[in-house]
């Protein structure tokens, strides 16, 4: 498993019942796994994928998630787009997918990165409001 041959672990969720649901049951495996076989392990945050600001359930989902993974719950989030399935069908990488939306997206994936590369000790920056 690969978690054995890691120290963080990254968690992508859609802000939604079930999917909510399952990060939060995986957090729960992250912790047993790591008692029972590698105690350096942690997870490194939690991103929110497929996000529509424009929407209720999303946001009460959002607020569900940073109320229960706290600073786990990683900035920027990454919205939903229109071409996101056209990207996955090619097999490309968003950072290499022509127009303005793709090159916004790349752009929230290296700032996630970033924080990420740039917490100390397992500090992150929370969202911003």
């Amino acid at each position: 498993m690969a978690w054995s041959a890691s120290d963080r672990v990254v968690l992508v969720a859609e802000p939604g019942l079930f999917s909510v649901a399952g990060t939060e049951r995986t957090m729960r495996a992250i912790q047993l796994f790591r008692q029972e076989f590698a105690p350096q392990l942690a997870p490194a945050g939690i991103v929110a994928n497929r996000v529509r600001p424009a929407s209720s359930e999303h946001t009460f989902r959002l607020a569900e998630m940073e109320s229960m993974f706290g600073e786990l719950l990683l900035a920027p989030h990454i919205p939903e787009q229109a071409n996101w399935q056209q990207i996955q069908g090619a097999a490309h990488a968003v950072h290499h997918w022509p127009g303005d939306s793709a090159k916004n997206t790349a752009k929230l994936f290296d700032s996630l990165l970033e924080n990420m590369l740039s917490s100390n000790n397992g500090t992150r920056e929370r969202r911003k409001r």
